[in-house]
């Protein structure tokens, strides 16, 4: 596709008038502001850092302080800095990154926060490194979106046991594999992702505006909207293509997002022979317009934190198609938002896109449920509020620790046992 599609911007006035809005809104509520001092490592834009942004979103219209380390140039920095954010420049490249370390503890004792919450792997091993070096007294939180099991090194498991004051699953897979790997259950918080119940609402009358993605009203759309790498599963969805199509030969695969992948996968839709009904849209600019346009999400992921692509259909009042791994049985509740199938099995996936796509009363109905659910679970602000309730216990347990005379201190983490 060219340019200007792959990076469309929303036309339809339903859409584009619930606009992305700044970061930077004035707080609606004065408070002491506490200084909370965000680090993530990674440059690209994927599911993590919208994340980060509508956690920001929240602390700052509730009167938080908020500052913003991230790797200079890199997608995150770049929208906080346009926003107005106090942000500094770390590249935070790999886990032996002395140089950053360095940086890091010097921020650290510049802007003297009251809690570091680190988002990505590589920016917690620094960041927990950096504070030691800075003798800081901030707590420390650590959000993991990742459901595969930690490293065996000592090392890397080191932040998790005893350098950290509470690590953030944001869904119950992410919590399995932490408690599978050793981390104590009183050491781990469960706070799920979220979406914004406001920007992202059921659209209808969107059939008219799938022109400029080539695609006709009247063809059944289903969609994957994921960055094109491997544990995202693409391969299983265009592996079930042939089987769909010889029950509905108009149907056509949305494929939004880009990735290292992406040749791959058009050598795979030549060799299966669906070339003419996928559709490589590559990055658009608002995936309001691309999602308002399907008629079924899919995520054939192999391994999923939770999926953020997955909480914005919910919220359009789209049905779901979902592995049954990590945290996406978290949003795809079988049978009542969409239906759970195993991974890595092509024909389970067919079977529940046709059943979808054949009937629907059933769409319908398990995209009001969608709906319900994302306003009631996986709102902004439901995920903001527990994010501020966690900061303040923890700086509640080191000031009752720091009450406490010890001889040797206390490094680890600050929760008391249940």
């Amino acid at each position: 596709m060219n340019r200007s599609t792959r990076e469309m911007n929303v036309g339809t006035a339903s859409l584009s008038a619930s606009a992305e809005p700044p970061l930077s809104r004035a707080s609606e509520r004065p408070a002491r502001a506490l200084r909370i001092l965000h680090l993530d490592s990674e440059r690209g834009w994927s599911g993590g850092q919208t994340q980060v942004c509508l956690l920001l979103g929240h602390l700052i219209r509730r009167g938080y302080a908020n500052a913003v380390a991230s790797p200079q140039g890199g997608a995150l920095l770049e929208r906080c800095r346009s926003d107005g954010l106090q942000t500094y420049g770390v590249r935070m490249r790999h886990y032996a990154d002395a140089l950053s370390v360095v940086r890091l503890a010097w921020i650290f004792r510049r802007h003297s926060p009251d809690v570091i919450h680190m988002h990505s792997s590589t920016a917690h091993f620094l960041g927990v490194c950096a504070r030691r070096l800075a003798l800081s007294p901030a707590a420390t939180v650590f959000t993991r979106r990742m459901d595969y099991r930690l490293r065996r090194a000592r090392l890397m498991r080191l932040p998790y046991l005893h350098l950290t004051d509470r690590v953030v699953a944001i869904s119950q897979g992410v919590r399995r594999a932490l408690l599978d790997s050793g981390v104590p259950d009183r050491h781990i918080e469960v706070i799920r992702s979220s979406v914004d119940v406001d920007r992202f609402r059921p659209v209808h009358g969107m059939r008219a505006e799938r022109g400029p993605l080539g695609i006709s009203e009247a063809a059944p759309l289903l969609g994957v909207v994921a960055g094109l790498i491997p544990r995202k599963g693409h391969r299983y969805l265009f592996e079930a293509m042939p089987r769909i199509l010889k029950d509905l030969p108009g149907a056509i695969l949305l494929v939004v997002g880009e990735g290292p992948l992406r040749g791959d996968l058009e050598r795979l839709a030549m060799t299966l022979g669906i070339s003419k009904s996928v559709r490589f849209a590559g990055r658009i600019e608002d995936v309001r317009f691309a999602l308002a346009c399907l008629d079924v999400l899919v995520l054939p992921s192999v391994a999923e934190g939770l999926g953020v692509s997955l909480l914005e259909g919910l919220a359009m009042g789209l049905p779901l198609v979902g592995s049954s791994v990590g945290g996406i049985p978290d949003v795809v509740r079988d049978d009542v938002t969409g239906y759970l199938v195993p991974p890595r099995e092509p024909a389970a996936l067919a079977e529940r896109i046709l059943t979808i796509l054949a009937d629907p009363g059933l769409r319908l109905r398990m995209g009001k449920a969608g709906r319900r659910l994302a306003e009631a679970e996986f709102s902004r602000e439901a995920m903001g509020l527990r994010y501020e309730a966690l900061y303040r216990e923890v700086l509640e347990n080191r000031s009752s620790i720091a009450r406490t005379p010890s001889k040797g201190g206390h490094s680890g983490p600050l929760r008391p046992s249940r």
